[in-house]
């Protein structure tokens, strides 16, 4: 319930004084409006205000700051400092070298970002205040929103990565953020250091492939000369976040029952189930009776849709994306193919170096593309201060064969953005191969969705 009206006021009862704060709730049906009295602290007889919930060092701090001011005197007392200032202190290394407890936590919320704190305390084997309070801490850290983890072929949109080289004159990063900021189907922007200037990931409509990129490629920058190389993909590890201005597409995928229609077109989406994704796109942990409130839907409505969309496979998780983290830049390793049959032979090499569990509370790999022409694949990977892309496609290199490694750097992100987590590699289209492939020991897997 929203306040709308606070009163605080001042009882004395038996010569000591008390402090109250009166809250005027929003008015009901019948334009009641519930009274609530909060008891917040009290005034002792040296003057010092002593609020609710104080140990006894802290009333005494108070009752002699009260003394020494009444007396002439200053007093500098430390200030309480919060989550948000408390994360100022933390040094990279801290960052970077989160406890096991801490890695367990971020993988619960990479893989169901609305488990219950009541399954995350008993995962962890603590209370569940002592649970809320190690996530909110977590949160604040790692600079935590909540995402939906959406498959758009299931939506009928089509994925593409689309890389471009200027000749001569280039534009500056203003004039590329504007270009494809107000461009609907660009996802993700960002400037390139090596082969490209610019890279972009792009969901297009399965019925209208050219037509939109025609729009996008000769309406764009045309003022500038550059080539273009736009290559379909499919996201085979990790999550791609999905702008706000997609669901503006979306739109025309909402369905209506009318008389005499025969089933539901392919792709279709009730009003209802769009409504959902959307909120939980922007806000994937956010309240079921929020999301049917706003928007005006029945009871229920909104975790009806929730699993409905989870079944479909449209909506794969909620999931987390960790803002606040240091790292010094994203590097690109595609993974040209030369000779499939040496590459073969060697791939299990590839998988292991992406299922391999780090100290780090994000995955060494944030997305991996599988690339059709030329086939191969791209990397995106997270490289901290004192690593290099260079030294990891070397690695590479030397245990992976049959493919022809290129590196670029992302310079800066200027449209959407990148999801590092911390997701559980168990339930990887790598870690599957593995196991097939009997290189590794098939383990348990926790039922995240069951949290």
């Amino acid at each position: 319930m929203k306040r709308q009206h606070d009163h605080v006021y001042l009882r004395n009862l038996r010569g000591r004084f008390y402090i109250y704060r009166i809250t005027l709730g929003q008015p009901d049906q019948k334009g009641k409006r519930k009274i609530k009295s909060e008891y917040i602290g009290r005034i002792t007889e040296e003057g010092a205000f002593v609020r609710r919930g104080m140990n006894e060092g802290e009333k005494k701090l108070e009752i002699a700051r009260a003394i020494i001011e009444e007396h002439g005197g200053k007093v500098s007392m430390p200030e309480s400092r919060t989550l948000e200032e408390e994360k100022i202190s933390i040094n990279e290394s801290e960052m970077l070298s989160p406890s096991e407890e801490e890695q367990r936590i971020l993988t619960i919320l990479s893989m169901n970002g609305r488990a219950r704190m009541k399954s995350i305390a008993k995962m962890l084997n603590i209370t569940v205040q002592a649970a809320t309070r190690k996530v909110k801490k977590i949160e604040t850290k790692y600079g935590i929103s909540y995402i939906a983890e959406i498959d758009p072929v299931k939506l009928g949109f089509l994925e593409y990565l689309v890389f471009i080289k200027f000749e001569g004159e280039k534009p500056t990063t203003q004039e590329i953020r504007d270009a494809f900021e107000k461009v609907p189907m660009v996802q993700f922007c960002a400037m390139a250091k090596g082969n490209y200037d610019v890279m972009l990931y792009v969901l297009v409509d399965v019925n209208n492939v050219d037509p939109e990129f025609e729009s996008l490629q000769f309406g764009t920058l045309t003022s500038f000369t550059a080539e273009w190389h736009i290559k379909s993909v499919t996201t085979f590890y990790g999550c791609m976040p999905i702008r706000e201005s997609f669901f503006e597409l979306l739109k025309k995928r909402i369905w209506h029952r009318e008389k005499g229609s025969r089933g539901i077109p392919q792709y279709a989406l009730f009003q209802r189930d769009y409504k959902v994704l959307r909120e939980l796109s922007a806000g994937g942990n956010k309240k079921f009776n929020e999301i049917d409130k706003e928007n005006e839907l029945p009871n229920g409505s909104a975790r009806y849709s929730y699993y409905k969309l989870l079944e479909k496979g449209i909506l794969k998780r909620i999931t987390i994306k960790e803002k606040d983290l240091p790292i010094a830049y994203e590097g690109l390793l595609q993974f040209k193919l030369t000779n499939v049959t040496t590459f073969q032979n060697t791939r299990n090499n590839y998988r292991l170096d992406v299922i391999t569990s780090t100290k780090e509370p994000y995955n060494s790999y944030s997305v991996i593309f599988d690339l059709l022409d030329p086939a191969g694949f791209l990397a995106v990977i997270p490289t901290i201060k004192g690593q290099d892309i260079e030294s990891k496609s070397d690695a590479l290199k030397a245990n992976i064969k049959g493919v022809e490694l290129n590196t670029m750097v992302i310079t800066g992100v200027l449209v959407g953005e990148l999801c590092h987590r911390k997701f559980d590699n168990v339930y990887s289209v790598h870690y599957e191969n593995l196991i097939k492939d009997k290189i590794v020991e098939q383990k348990e897997r926790i039922r995240y969705d069951k949290l």
